[in-house]
C-alpha cells in the first residue's frame, strides 16, 4: 500500500470508529482533507469489503431512526433524500400512522381540542410536518 492510501485508510477507520457514515459521506470527509481520488476510491472500496461500510443498513437505520422521532413519511423522504442525497424509493417507508398518532397524543394535552381555534393550529401544524389532511381527520375523530 501507497503511503496516502495507508493515511486515507487510517483517516477512514477513525471515523467510522465514531459514527457510522454511508459511502458518499465517507468519500466526501475523505476528499475534503485532501487525499487523492484513487486512494479514495480504493479504500471506500477496501471498507466494503471488510464490511465496514453498508448503505443499505445505515439507510434502514436512519428510516427506523426517524420514524422513532415521530416524523412522516414525506418528512423523512425529504430529508433523506435532499438534505443527505440518499437515493431512496416511498415503498421502503412504512405507513405513518403510528407516527401521527405519537404526535397527537404529544399535543392532545397541551390543547384543547373542543377549542375549534387550537383544534385548527393542530391540524395546520400537522399538515406542515407531512401528515395528509385525510389521515390527520381520520385520527382527530378516532381520539
Amino acid at each position: 500500500m501507497i503511503p496516502e492510501t495507508n493515511r486515507c485508510r487510517q483517516y477512514a477507520i477513525q471515523l467510522l470508529s465514531k459514527r457510522s457514515l454511508l459511502s458518499s459521506e465517507l468519500e466526501n470527509r475523505l476528499s475534503l482533507k485532501g487525499f487523492s481520488s484513487e486512494a479514495v476510491s480504493a479504500v471506500i472500496a477496501l471498507c466494503r469489503e471488510k464490511g465496514y461500510l453498508n448503505d443499505e443498513a445505515e439507510v434502514t437505520r436512519r428510516i427506523s431512526k426517524e420514524q422513532r422521532k415521530g416524523r412522516s413519511v414525506k418528512a423523512i423522504f425529504f430529508k433523506l433524500k435532499m438534505q443527505k442525497g440518499i437515493n431512496l424509493d416511498l415503498s421502503r417507508l412504512t405507513d405513518d400512522s403510528e407516527a401521527l398518532y405519537t404526535q397527537l397524543n404529544k399535543y392532545k394535552r397541551k390543547i384543547d381540542l373542543n377549542d375549534p381555534v387550537q383544534k385548527q393550529k393542530l391540524i395546520a401544524k400537522l399538515y406542515r410536518q407531512g401528515f395528509s389532511f385525510d389521515a390527520i381527520s381520520k385520527a382527530l375523530c378516532s381520539i
